[in-house]
């Protein structure tokens, strides 16, 4: 079957940095930051380990989903079943002009140039509220406690363009899709 195997990396990949760490944990963790700043949870544990590790990991996971988006065109085209049997054993000629035509009807059914805008827009959104985030770390010693409301609104649309990222990922095709 057609993405069962043949080409699992990229979706291995989204799995992994996409449902694994950005949607059930990353997120979840920010919706428990948010609630601590909000006062409606108390757990500094938590907070003392999040802010300063887990948090900070933004800017490299942010490489990983770029670099997952970037490469989405390229690893899930149909153009790729063009390199194992039976596409493979095309004549010359066809090989000349059909492998194009699928790639261009593939991007225009499956609106993919439109899937990868939204999540790169998407994608800088979250970056930019992240760096408004950025300006409410708290320094060794203090908490979020400390700190005014304005924190917990960074954090919520810090939140909530994470999940805006999460949404537009899930929307790319999990298997390669044929014309």
């Amino acid at each position: 079957m057609v993405g069962d195997g043949i080409y699992p990396a990229w979706q291995r990949e989204r799995s992994g940095v996409n449902h694994d760490w950005l949607q059930n944990q990353f997120i979840l963790a920010l919706g428990k930051w948010e609630n601590i700043c909000n006062g409606d949870v108390e757990d500094e544990r938590f907070e003392a380990a999040f802010v300063p590790g887990g948090l900070r990991d933004w800017p490299q996971r942010r490489e990983d989903l770029s670099g997952l988006i970037d490469r989405f065109e390229r690893e899930m085209s149909p153009i790729r079943l063009f390199a194992d049997p039976p596409l493979s054993h095309c004549d010359t000629k066809t090989r000349a002009w059909l492998p194009d035509l699928i790639h261009s009807l593939w991007l225009e059914r499956y609106r993919v140039k439109e899937l990868v805008f939204a999540a790169r827009e998407a994608i800088e959104s979250a970056d930019r509220a992240f760096f408004a985030l950025k300006r409410f770390f708290p320094r060794e010693g203090s908490n979020s406690r400390d700190r005014s409301s304005d924190l917990a609104r960074a954090v919520a649309e810090f939140r909530t363009r994470c999940e805006q990222l999460a949404r537009c990922i899930s929307k790319f095709p999990s298997e390669i899709r044929v014309v």
